[in-house]
């Protein structure tokens, strides 16, 4: 293990020669290696063509084109080299091939008639500086050269390990701090939830938490930042970033290289829930047990620690690939409010009855109460009633005497040893058990319980109403109280709360429970529904809601018909969608333009392709979340409009047709779907779907006279749209 991890933060360049820069175009970057990218990490440099096609790209070192792929979406048109020692450099998104490469591009695209082709040449041989193609926007994203070196085992490696081009003296920039309690009994200044606290920065590239933060327990931390360079104004990704918790290294990660098996892992690497909420990207200062990446320096532990009760000093140095570095300096407080427990309140009248539990070590106790708006008032009167010791903790009660009887709060403050005060502040109003509820949020791993109005003391049973065997759950709830998804049964719960003996709330949830390492059948609406999950479906627990809804069908424009299913949860990161399963009464279309339809915001629809079982009468398609469902179709035809030549047009020459096609629901999927013929002649469709252009080129120059272009679009629900046009060449 200690060889892996000496491997992996050893500097690639001592390793390696200098390859030849890869194109004519910059040497500035628009993207850094190992960014992030919803569901995977960018394996490449992106070097930046000023938004212009067609400059040259080279051949960085001797070697031979390995395989050429086109198609129209990812790479687009991308040329892999094997070089001679043994490594690939990956060209994508590139405009056109040389001219010898295009023609047997073009060769195998015309046989197999697809513009979406893979070849694998045979003796073709090139030298350093040969020019390979020119760059381009084909695929996703605008013009750039998307560039990757990978080692011999086809794992792509930051490639500006290789190069001395780049000039760069800008640190990075750094925003914020994300500090998230990691366990049922840590908090981040009284709450469960996670706290960003902004940075403000200083001398020498050096930022600090603007507010103090109080914690207990465990915690882990999260920045958020970007890098910068030189001349341009692209963010990029960190190179390295370390830990530093009291003068000792608790973790470091590095981007050297990609595991391609786990860029789907990038998800972990973020605080994901945050993401989707805010659309903040707060990179984690820690590893979570079923985070499986490699860019770690995993014998420094998991990047978790404790504050317990002493100040807790940090340092997190980051650095960019130049070694230009950023720093944040802060210090964690003990929560000493956590120091002082409630163990019970209730009240009588013009008296609270108060059960505390204290340190054993313990300099005086002073109350106060507080009516409306009205400032807090020194309470006089008090009496222990009853005291008891442990090892290091006493617990009191006492009878305290209210100075006013409107009084709805009251306010305990204890003073510590080493100036040290704790407080906490209570709800002492006369409590009407009827209008007291329950808020129960599914928070994904698990489920936060707050009550409202909040009360000081409460008991807490959870009841698991399928299984009477099953002995209830009890828990104190003060003031919140989170129960971790693990925990809990999955299905129908009850959760009584009690008040001073009595039934405060009853609350009955329907909670279900994703298993990591298990696969899971749910059935729901009699069997109608049914939602299946893998092994591999999630990396840890996590908890979804489900609902039946009735939709208004007409308050659509596509038709959909039957009940909708939502299945609701916090955003938390799936490692593979579940399947979902739908019966239908009767088939209202053909089973071609029947789909599942995931209903958005603003009552937007989104179709997938669904497999069809006619025996079960149902449609079957992996989920694209949590979401509601319902069984849809697409009954209308792409929309295509003729760009060049136009209906009846004379023109001097015909170079290429142009025409641009969409489909709001299905899509048109393929490049299969989109046939062009000229006077009965097949015309190969290079399509550009981000822009819904289609561009064909005749093989044979058109001669002057009339002529007569078909074109045919079928989207992925099968609907068909046609347009003929006839047009003339004049004579010269």
């Amino acid at each position: 293990m200690k060889k892996t991890l000496f491997l992996l933060f050893l500097p690639l360049v001592l390793l390696a020669q200098n390859y030849l820069w890869p194109t004519n175009a910059s040497t500035f970057l628009s993207s850094s290696f190992c960014e992030y990218r919803p569901g995977h990490y960018h394996s490449a440099i992106d070097i930046k063509t000023w938004n212009t096609e067609g400059y040259r790209i080279y051949a960085v070192e001797d070697g031979y084109v390995q395989r050429i792929r086109v198609s129209p979406f990812g790479y687009g048109k991308v040329l892999y080299l094997k070089l001679k020692d043994g490594r690939t450099a990956v060209y994508a998104h590139l405009q056109r091939f040389n001219k010898k490469l295009e023609r047997a591009v073009r060769k195998q695209q015309l046989q197999k008639k697809r513009y979406t082709i893979t070849w694998y040449p045979k003796n073709r041989k090139v030298r350093r500086g040969d020019i390979l193609g020119y760059t381009g926007q084909t695929g996703i994203g605008v013009p750039h050269l998307h560039f990757e070196i990978r080692d011999t085992k086809g794992q792509p490696l930051n490639p500006l390990h290789f190069y001395n081009q780049i000039t760069d003296h800008i640190p990075p920039k750094l925003q914020s701090i994300l500090i998230r309690p990691m366990d049922k009994n840590s908090r981040v200044n009284g709450s469960f939830l996670p706290v960003e606290a902004q940075l403000k920065k200083g001398a020498h590239n050096t930022y600090r938490i603007k507010q103090p933060l109080r914690v207990k327990g465990r915690i882990g931390l999260a920045i958020r930042g970007y890098d910068m360079s030189y001349k341009v104004y692209n963010k990029y990704a960190f190179y390295r970033t370390s830990l530093r918790v009291n003068g000792k290294e608790l973790f470091t990660i590095q981007y050297d290289t990609l595991n391609f098996d786990l860029s789907r892992q990038v998800d972990l690497e973020i605080d994901y829930p945050v993401y989707r909420q805010t659309k903040k990207k707060f990179h984690k200062l820690y590893i979570e047990p079923f985070n499986q990446l490699t860019f770690y320096k995993r014998n420094l532990g998991n990047g978790l620690f404790k504050v317990e009760r002493d100040t807790v000093s940090f340092s997190i140095e980051v650095f960019d690939f130049f070694g230009n570095k950023s720093v944040i300096e802060g210090t964690l407080l003990p929560d000493f409010n956590a120091l002082l427990r409630t163990r019970s309140v209730s009240r009588d009248d013009s008296s609270v009855l108060l059960t505390v539990t204290l340190p054993k070590r313990i300099q005086g106790l002073r109350f106060f109460s507080k009516a409306d708006s009205l400032p807090w008032t020194d309470i006089k009167y008090f009496e222990i009633q009853d005291q008891s010791f442990t090892d290091h903790s006493q617990t009191l009660r006492f009878k305290i005497r209210l100075e006013q009887y409107n009084a709805s709060r009251l306010k305990v403050k204890a003073f510590l040893p080493g100036k040290i005060q704790a407080e906490t502040i209570l709800p002492v109003s006369m409590t009407d058990t009827n209008r007291v509820s329950l808020k129960i949020r599914n928070r994904g791993k698990f489920l936060l319980i707050k009550t409202e109005p909040q009360q000081a003391f409460a008991l807490l049973t959870v009841k698991n109403l399928r299984d009477s065997k099953q002995t209830p759950m009890r828990f104190v709830l003060n003031p919140e109280m989170v129960i971790p998804a693990r925990a809990l049964p999955s299905d129908s719960l009850r959760f009584l709360l009690s008040i001073g003996g009595g039934i405060a709330a009853d609350s009955i949830v329907s909670v279900y429970s994703l298993n990591a390492g298990m696969k899971q059948h749910f059935s729901f609406d009699g069997g109608r529904c049914l939602l299946a999950s893998e092994q591999t479906t999630v990396y840890d627990t996590l908890l979804f809601n489900y609902q039946k809804e009735t939709i208004k069908a007409d308050s659509f424009k596509t038709p959909v018909f039957g009940p909708a299913y939502r299945f609701s949860g916090s955003a938390q990161v799936l490692r593979k969608a579940p399947q979902l399963t739908i019966q239908y009464d009767s088939l209202r279309f053909s089973a071609r333009q029947t789909g599942i339809c995931r209903i958005g915001k603003k009552g937007r629809i989104s179709w997938k392709s669904a497999k069809w079982n006619p025996v079960e009468k149902t449609f079957r398609a992996r989920m694209g979340g949590f979401g509601a469902y319902i069984l849809g179709a697409d009954t209308t035809a792409p929309v295509v409009e003729v760009i060049f030549p136009k209906e009846g047009q004379t023109i001097k020459n015909l170079k290429n047709i142009r025409f641009s096609a969409t489909d709001s629901l299905s899509g048109i999927g393929s490049d299969r779907n989109l046939e062009i013929y000229l006077d009965g002649q097949f015309v190969l469709p290079e399509w550009d779907p981000e822009r819904d252009r289609i561009t064909g080129t005749p093989e044979k120059k058109a001669v002057a006279g009339n002529h007569l272009i078909r074109i045919r679009v079928t989207d992925s629900a099968g609907n068909v749209t046609e347009r003929s046009i006839h047009f003339s060449i004049r004579k010269q």
